[in-house]
């Protein structure tokens, strides 16, 4: 028989999944699409050894990301400061020189993403740190640390072009 521990008022978890009102979820943090999309992005452009600007339907297919989805997180990407952009024949988008050095907690900000600090793993609404949580007991200092140690430039130094492209 699985034994369950108690993390929440109405929340357990056991053996990597955790339970919320009698349904089993995946014990996992997520991140959104947008958040990911805007790594992939960000990253490869970091990556590149030319400094010119990338069309945006080629930054598309190499991230195999639809254009249209891309568009809206370069949108937002760019409203940050993150990327210029370009409009025109020759236009596209390419990495503000000072923006490798952003965090990926940095990044998450720039593109409006709710981060774990701001928001429950286990139910909706934004975390509240009660004691009877063991996220917060345990804390999730450490993956906040983690996301604002790790730079893009970090990222686009150890992954290179090639393989942001093939992550999807």
């Amino acid at each position: 028989m699985e034994s369950y521990v108690k993390v929440a008022p109405g929340h357990w978890t056991s053996g990597g999944l955790v339970v919320i009102n009698d349904k089993r979820v995946a014990n996992r943090i997520m991140f959104s699409k947008t958040f990911g999309y805007g790594i992939r992005a960000v990253t490869f452009l970091a990556s590149r050894e030319d400094t010119g600007f990338v069309k945006v339907h080629d930054l598309s297919q190499r991230l195999g990301v639809s254009q249209s989805m891309l568009a809206k997180v370069l949108h937002r990407l760019q409203a940050a400061g993150v990327i210029e952009t370009l409009r025109g024949p020759s236009g596209g988008c390419r990495l503000n020189p000072e923006a490798s050095s952003l965090t990926l907690a940095d990044l998450a900000v720039a593109l409006d993403e709710k981060t774990p600090e701001q928001e429950c793993l286990l139910r909706p609404g934004p975390c509240l740190g009660t004691e009877d949580c063991v996220l917060a007991q345990l804390g999730l200092a450490p993956l906040r640390s983690t996301l604002a140690r790790i730079s893009i430039g970090d990222i686009a130094d150890r992954c290179g072009p090639l393989a942001v492209s093939e992550l999807h």
